[in-house]
């Protein structure tokens, strides 16, 4: 939703201050990069040695693919067969099922490689033209990282302060050093640009949770570095910024601040609201004619969004946990179930 978001936000009233904010970011990196920063620190939390290096290893892995591939390959059914009909601009429905573009999309099921963006003739009249789940772009570099985390388990090194520590300090230089990266260059289907951006903030939220017993986790030193966001995010060491400065305002705020009833009551529909909300929003644009207001995109997409992952949450991700623990229960390794979030 950080799309309807900002969108949102460049009305003329908010507009001077977005630009002094943003810089050179926008509110959709901000909103990916804090998706990276909770990532590692959650399954840093979530993760506990068993007894055996490599059987670890499988327990990690068979949690993280159990935690998306089934919610994804629902929502790729329901693009290609369910949205993909009803907003094809094509003139009968055998062309859709004919064209091979229709069945290139399936290819999203492969978490490692980049996923096709296009059905035929869906949304292909929108802003964001013809892309029509815009959200699993950083599905693959995301399992890349768990990746890099399963190797850590394997050298025992997954919590280690040293080990981590230099990981994530080789990420920041090579984030640093992003401008030098070749934009065209590839890593297995996806843009390496992408992934040498993202990982410092997959690493700062791991190594976060590593040190949150020897780093004071501050709230009032998390505004300071909110309320100065329109300086340093303005300078060309922006991302090595957010990747640091920022990834500790973003865990202190989360995790610092007193929990509420609404931690207990509210059902874990993150990752639903995450992967259908771009479907809705351009689903809500395309019956507006290709134009719709931000703000009411974000309204009602979020309302919409809601129910459908409400629906996943009961059905496909309920199964997805019953499936991992008859998996871990197989390989002897039950470890426990993660955070709250399912994670």
């Amino acid at each position: 939703h950080a799309v309807g978001l900002q969108g949102a936000l460049q009305k003329p009233i908010w507009a001077i201050w977005l630009s002094c904010l943003c810089g050179r970011l926008t509110i959709g990196d901000l909103a990916v990069q804090a998706f990276m920063v909770l990532s590692g620190y959650m399954l840093c939390l979530s993760y506990t040695e068993g007894s055996g290096r490599f059987k670890d290893a499988l327990a990690f892995m068979i949690k993280r693919l159990l935690r998306i591939f089934p919610v994804v390959f629902f929502a790729t059914l329901v693009a290609v067969f369910v949205v993909g009909p009803i907003f094809t601009r094509m003139d009968r429905l055998e062309y859709y099922f004919s064209n091979m573009g229709t069945w290139i999309y399936l290819q999203n099921l492969l978490l490692f490689v980049r996923p096709p963006v296009a059905l035929p003739g869906v949304f292909d009249g929108n802003a964001f033209r013809s892309v029509v789940n815009g959200g699993v772009w950083m599905i693959p570099w995301l399992m890349w990282f768990y990746v890099v985390m399963m190797i850590a388990i394997i050298l025992k090194s997954a919590k280690s302060f040293v080990f981590v520590g230099l990981v994530y300090l080789v990420s920041l230089v090579g984030c640093a050093n992003l401008d030098s990266v070749d934009k065209t260059a590839m890593f297995c289907g996806i843009w390496l640009h992408d992934g040498i951006r993202l990982f410092p903030f997959f690493m700062s939220g791991w190594f976060a949770a590593i040190c949150r017993d020897r780093i004071c986790m501050d709230v009032r030193v998390a505004l300071v570095i909110v309320a100065s966001l329109p300086f340093w995010l303005r300078s060309p060491s922006a991302l090595v910024a957010c990747a640091t400065l920022g990834s500790y305002a973003l865990v202190s705020l989360t995790f610092s601040t007193r929990r509420t009833w609404l931690n207990d009551r509210l059902p874990p529909i993150s990752f639903g609201l995450f992967i259908y909300g771009f479907m809705v929003q351009q689903s809500l644009i395309d019956l507006s004619g290709g134009v719709m207001d931000p703000t009411a995109n974000f309204a009602f997409g979020t309302i919409l969004t809601i129910p459908l992952a409400l629906v996943s949450w009961q059905t496909v991700e309920r199964g997805s946990r019953f499936l991992r623990r008859q998996l871990l229960g197989i390989i002897g390794n039950r470890g426990r179930a993660g955070c709250k979030d399912g994670r």
